[in-house]
Order: structure tokens, then sequence, then C-alpha cells
């Protein structure tokens, strides 16, 4: 009659080799989650923070006073999904036939306007090229109801469609100045 084999011996012989050899390591969920749960306070360890520094007045006391005291004129209308839709794309169609226009103009040598030497629409994608100057680009951001343009002088900036006393205008609300787009292309092209 054969012997009977203790399970446990038997499972660790079966056991690949690397198994026997690394030690038994947790969950790396498990272990992020361990070595990345912050408290309240710093992700900074206190004690690499010099007690006189500015930071560790910033730290200590959190105060967010300047960002909460800003205050926006406008809010962000919320838009369905069909009206932005349709306030995006007459928007983009208002913006490309006025380019257009502008673009066939030619300047003349006492003006100060820039010469726009490419304006096309494809895809939901406006796109302006002036001479000297570089490319706007004007798009819809249908996740986030908004119309997104890169500019090379003003960077990039998101517009939020907001309802004011003069109607509906896209306007960024982000940095403060809170610039309508029709303007902020009015003023760089």
């Amino acid at each position: 009659m054969p012997s009977r084999i203790p399970t446990s011996l038997f499972s660790a012989c079966v056991r690949p080799r690397w198994q026997c050899i690394l030690p038994r390591l947790p969950h790396p969920l498990q272990a992020s989650k361990r070595s990345f749960t912050m408290s309240r306070g710093s992700i900074i360890p206190t004690n690499l923070i010099p007690t006189s520094s500015p930071l560790t007045t910033a730290l200590t006391r959190r105060n967010y006073s300047d960002h909460a005291s800003t205050t926006r004129k406008y809010t962000p209308t919320p838009l369905d999904s069909t009206t932005y839709q349709r306030l995006s794309s007459t928007t983009l169609d208002t913006l490309l036939s006025s380019l257009e226009d502008l673009a066939e103009v030619s300047p003349s040598p006492e003006s100060n306007n820039q010469v726009i030497t490419d304006v096309e629409f494809s895809a939901g994608v406006l796109t302006v090229v002036v001479e000297g100057k570089g490319t706007w680009v004007v798009n819809k951001q249908p996740p986030n109801r908004q119309m997104w343009l890169s500019s090379p002088i003003s960077g990039p900036r998101r517009f939020d469609w907001v309802v004011d006393e003069e109607g509906g205008r896209w306007i960024c609300l982000r940095g403060g100045s809170e610039v309508g787009l029709g303007e902020l292309l009015r003023k760089e092209l």
C-alpha cells in the first residue's frame, strides 16, 4: 500500500522554482495603495522642509483664498448634445465664411492687417494659416461641450457657451480674462 504524502509537501514540490525562491509579494494594487496613501497633510515629508521656509507656511495654513476670491462674471450654460452641435456648427460656419472673405481681401501696404494664406475646414476643425505669424486651429470638443482654440499668440484656450444680456457666445472662462472667441480672433488676426 503506497504511503500518503502530505498535501502541503506535495504542493511545495510541484510549485514552479521561481515561487520557491522569491518571497510572496502582496498584490500590486494593494502595495500601491499602501505606499501612496496620503493623509490630510502634505505630500512632502515635513522633516525635509526647513521650519522657516515659505513653503512650510503655505503647507500648514493651506490658504487658498487667492483662488476662492476670484469671481466670474459669466458662468457656462449647460447644453444638451443637439444644441451644442447646432451652436458649434453655426459658429464654425460663420468663422469660415468671415475668414475666407478676409483672405480674399489683399491688405494695403499702409494697413496693419496680416496676410491670411490658407483657410481650411475639415471634420469639424477650422485651420487658419497667417503668413509670418503661424497657424490658428479652432475645433469642437463634444465631450466637454466646448470650442477649443490653438493660437500661436495667446496659446491654447477653451471656450464655453455663455448666455448673457447680449445673447449667447463662446467665452474663455479660464485665466481670468473671460474673452470671447470672436473677440480674440478679431484681435489676433
